[in-house]
Protein backbone atom coordinates (compact mmCIF):
# COMPACT_ATOMS: atom_id res chain seq x y z
CA UNK A 1 0.00 0.00 0.00
CA UNK A 2 1.38 3.39 -1.02
CA UNK A 3 0.12 6.88 -0.33
CA UNK A 4 1.02 10.56 -0.59
CA UNK A 5 1.87 12.59 2.47
CA UNK A 6 0.29 16.06 2.66
CA UNK A 7 3.08 17.77 0.70
CA UNK A 8 3.05 15.10 -2.00
CA UNK A 9 -0.74 15.32 -2.24
CA UNK A 10 -0.53 19.10 -2.65
CA UNK A 11 2.03 18.67 -5.43
CA UNK A 12 -0.17 16.09 -7.13
CA UNK A 13 -3.17 18.44 -7.08
CA UNK A 14 -1.06 21.29 -8.44
CA UNK A 15 0.15 19.09 -11.30
CA UNK A 16 -3.40 17.96 -12.06
CA UNK A 17 -4.42 21.58 -12.63
CA UNK A 18 -1.33 22.17 -14.70
CA UNK A 19 -1.32 19.08 -16.93
CA UNK A 20 -4.71 17.35 -17.07
CA UNK A 21 -7.90 18.23 -18.99
CA UNK A 22 -10.82 19.12 -16.75
CA UNK A 23 -12.54 15.71 -16.89
CA UNK A 24 -9.50 13.73 -15.81
CA UNK A 25 -8.56 16.35 -13.24
CA UNK A 26 -11.99 16.06 -11.63
CA UNK A 27 -11.90 12.26 -11.76
CA UNK A 28 -8.55 12.06 -9.96
CA UNK A 29 -9.53 14.77 -7.46
CA UNK A 30 -12.67 12.79 -6.68
CA UNK A 31 -10.60 9.66 -6.09
CA UNK A 32 -8.16 11.50 -3.85
CA UNK A 33 -10.65 13.50 -1.77
CA UNK A 34 -13.71 11.23 -1.70
CA UNK A 35 -11.70 8.02 -1.62
CA UNK A 36 -13.77 6.49 -4.40
CA UNK A 37 -12.76 3.14 -5.81
CA UNK A 38 -12.01 3.14 -9.54
CA UNK A 39 -15.41 1.75 -10.53
CA UNK A 40 -17.31 4.00 -8.11
CA UNK A 41 -15.88 7.07 -9.80
CA UNK A 42 -16.76 5.76 -13.26
CA UNK A 43 -20.37 5.07 -12.25
CA UNK A 44 -21.04 8.56 -10.88
CA UNK A 45 -23.85 10.49 -12.56
CA UNK A 46 -24.90 14.10 -12.07
CA UNK A 47 -27.95 12.92 -10.15
CA UNK A 48 -25.50 11.64 -7.51
CA UNK A 49 -24.25 15.15 -6.79
CA UNK A 50 -25.97 16.87 -3.84
CA UNK A 51 -25.34 20.54 -4.45
CA UNK A 52 -27.21 21.62 -1.32
CA UNK A 53 -25.28 19.40 1.09
CA UNK A 54 -22.04 19.78 -0.83
CA UNK A 55 -21.08 16.21 -1.59
CA UNK A 56 -21.51 12.98 -3.52
CA UNK A 57 -23.88 10.05 -3.11
CA UNK A 58 -21.91 6.92 -3.96
CA UNK A 59 -24.13 3.91 -4.59
CA UNK A 60 -22.88 2.13 -7.72
CA UNK A 61 -19.73 0.80 -9.32
CA UNK A 62 -18.64 0.14 -12.89
CA UNK A 63 -15.91 -2.46 -12.73
CA UNK A 64 -16.28 -4.47 -15.93
CA UNK A 65 -18.15 -4.76 -19.20
CA UNK A 66 -20.74 -7.33 -20.24
CA UNK A 67 -21.36 -8.06 -23.93
CA UNK A 68 -19.50 -4.89 -24.78
CA UNK A 69 -21.64 -2.74 -22.49
CA UNK A 70 -20.75 -1.17 -19.16
CA UNK A 71 -21.89 -3.35 -16.27
CA UNK A 72 -23.05 -1.26 -13.33
CA UNK A 73 -23.57 -2.89 -9.96
CA UNK A 74 -23.74 -1.96 -6.29
CA UNK A 75 -20.67 -0.81 -4.38
CA UNK A 76 -18.24 -3.36 -2.94
CA UNK A 77 -20.11 -3.64 0.37
CA UNK A 78 -23.54 -3.25 -1.28
CA UNK A 79 -24.15 -0.02 0.64
CA UNK A 80 -24.60 3.59 -0.41
CA UNK A 81 -22.75 6.41 1.30
CA UNK A 82 -22.72 10.19 1.22
CA UNK A 83 -19.32 11.87 1.11
CA UNK A 84 -18.99 15.55 1.99
CA UNK A 85 -16.57 17.45 -0.21
CA UNK A 86 -14.64 20.68 0.40
CA UNK A 87 -16.15 23.92 -0.87
CA UNK A 88 -13.41 24.51 -3.44
CA UNK A 89 -14.02 21.08 -4.96
CA UNK A 90 -17.76 21.75 -5.28
CA UNK A 91 -17.01 25.09 -6.95
CA UNK A 92 -14.79 23.36 -9.50
CA UNK A 93 -17.39 20.62 -9.96
CA UNK A 94 -19.96 23.30 -10.77
CA UNK A 95 -17.63 24.74 -13.44
CA UNK A 96 -17.10 21.25 -14.80
CA UNK A 97 -20.86 20.67 -14.90
CA UNK A 98 -21.43 23.81 -16.98
CA UNK A 99 -18.64 22.73 -19.36
CA UNK A 100 -20.07 19.19 -19.47
CA UNK A 101 -23.54 20.47 -20.49
CA UNK A 102 -22.09 22.56 -23.31
CA UNK A 103 -20.11 19.59 -24.60
CA UNK A 104 -23.21 17.38 -24.56
CA UNK A 105 -25.09 19.95 -26.62
CA UNK A 106 -22.26 19.96 -29.16
CA UNK A 107 -22.48 16.17 -29.51
CA UNK A 108 -26.21 16.42 -30.18
CA UNK A 109 -27.73 13.40 -31.89
CA UNK A 110 -24.46 11.49 -31.65
CA UNK A 111 -24.88 11.24 -27.87
CA UNK A 112 -24.48 7.57 -26.89
CA UNK A 113 -25.20 7.82 -23.19
CA UNK A 114 -28.94 7.36 -23.48
CA UNK A 115 -30.57 8.47 -20.25
CA UNK A 116 -27.28 8.13 -18.36
CA UNK A 117 -25.39 11.29 -17.48
CA UNK A 118 -22.01 10.00 -16.35
CA UNK A 119 -19.67 12.62 -14.92
CA UNK A 120 -16.79 10.99 -16.73
CA UNK A 121 -17.31 9.62 -20.23
CA UNK A 122 -15.59 9.06 -23.57
CA UNK A 123 -16.85 12.29 -25.14
CA UNK A 124 -20.10 10.89 -26.49
CA UNK A 125 -21.77 9.82 -23.26
CA UNK A 126 -20.46 6.30 -22.78
CA UNK A 127 -18.49 5.72 -19.57
CA UNK A 128 -14.78 5.07 -19.85
CA UNK A 129 -13.65 1.45 -20.11
CA UNK A 130 -12.96 0.30 -16.57
CA UNK A 131 -9.17 0.06 -16.98
CA UNK A 132 -8.80 3.46 -18.70
CA UNK A 133 -8.39 5.51 -15.47
CA UNK A 134 -5.47 3.31 -14.39
CA UNK A 135 -3.68 3.80 -17.70
CA UNK A 136 -4.36 7.53 -17.62
CA UNK A 137 -3.09 7.83 -14.03
CA UNK A 138 0.18 6.08 -14.90
CA UNK A 139 0.64 8.39 -17.88
CA UNK A 140 -0.06 11.49 -15.78
CA UNK A 141 2.17 10.42 -12.89
CA UNK A 142 5.15 9.88 -15.18
CA UNK A 143 4.60 13.17 -16.98
CA UNK A 144 4.20 15.06 -13.70
CA UNK A 145 7.27 13.30 -12.23
CA UNK A 146 5.56 12.69 -8.90
CA UNK A 147 5.88 9.81 -6.46
CA UNK A 148 5.15 6.40 -7.95
CA UNK A 149 1.91 5.15 -6.44
CA UNK A 150 -1.05 3.29 -7.92
CA UNK A 151 -4.40 4.89 -8.75
CA UNK A 152 -5.99 2.95 -5.89
CA UNK A 153 -3.39 4.44 -3.56
CA UNK A 154 -5.13 7.82 -3.91
CA UNK A 155 -7.89 6.21 -1.85
CA UNK A 156 -5.30 5.08 0.69
CA UNK A 157 -3.98 8.65 0.71
CA UNK A 158 -7.37 10.03 1.72
CA UNK A 159 -7.64 7.63 4.65
CA UNK A 160 -4.05 8.20 5.76
CA UNK A 161 -4.33 12.00 5.69
CA UNK A 162 -7.59 11.88 7.65
CA UNK A 163 -6.08 9.62 10.31
CA UNK A 164 -3.05 11.89 10.64
CA UNK A 165 -5.38 14.90 10.88
CA UNK A 166 -7.09 13.29 13.88
CA UNK A 167 -10.40 12.31 12.28
CA UNK A 168 -12.43 9.67 14.11
CA UNK A 169 -12.03 6.15 12.69
CA UNK A 170 -15.81 5.69 12.60
CA UNK A 171 -16.16 8.79 10.42
CA UNK A 172 -13.36 7.58 8.14
CA UNK A 173 -15.03 4.17 7.88
CA UNK A 174 -18.29 5.81 6.78
CA UNK A 175 -16.53 8.06 4.26
CA UNK A 176 -14.41 5.32 2.71
CA UNK A 177 -17.14 2.70 2.63
CA UNK A 178 -15.22 0.05 4.56
CA UNK A 179 -17.66 -2.57 5.74
CA UNK A 180 -16.02 -3.26 9.10
CA UNK A 181 -14.16 -0.90 11.40
CA UNK A 182 -11.70 -3.62 12.38
CA UNK A 183 -10.65 -4.14 8.76
CA UNK A 184 -10.02 -0.42 8.45
CA UNK A 185 -8.06 -0.30 11.71
CA UNK A 186 -5.97 -3.34 10.81
CA UNK A 187 -5.23 -2.08 7.30
CA UNK A 188 -4.00 1.28 8.55
CA UNK A 189 -2.46 0.11 11.83
CA UNK A 190 0.97 1.42 10.77
CA UNK A 191 -0.53 4.90 10.41
CA UNK A 192 -2.43 4.84 13.71
CA UNK A 193 0.69 3.63 15.53
CA UNK A 194 2.68 6.53 14.08
CA UNK A 195 -0.03 9.00 15.08
CA UNK A 196 -0.13 7.53 18.58
CA UNK A 197 3.65 7.90 18.89
CA UNK A 198 3.54 11.46 17.53
CA UNK A 199 0.80 12.28 20.03
CA UNK A 200 2.83 10.92 22.95
CA UNK A 201 5.88 12.87 21.74
CA UNK A 202 3.95 16.12 22.17
CA UNK A 203 4.43 15.70 25.92
CA UNK A 204 8.19 16.01 25.45
CA UNK A 205 7.76 19.76 25.94
CA UNK A 206 7.35 19.03 29.66
CA UNK A 207 10.63 17.17 29.88
CA UNK A 208 12.50 20.19 31.24
CA UNK A 209 9.85 20.64 33.92
CA UNK A 210 10.85 17.40 35.58
CA UNK A 211 12.58 17.68 38.87
CA UNK A 212 16.02 16.14 38.65
CA UNK A 213 15.51 14.91 42.18
CA UNK A 214 12.22 13.25 41.34
CA UNK A 215 13.89 9.86 41.47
Amino acid sequence: MGFFDSEEAALCISKLYELEPIWWRMYFLTTLIAGTRRGEGLALEWKDVDWDKGGLNISRSLSKTKNGEAYIKATKNKKSRFVSMPEWYMEDLQKYYLWWRKEKMKVGEEWEGGTFEFLFHNGSGKPFYYTTPTARWDKFRKKAEIKEIRLHDLRHTMVTLLIEAGAQMKAIQKRSGHERLKVLSDTYSHVTEKVDKDTADKFDVFKTARSETAN
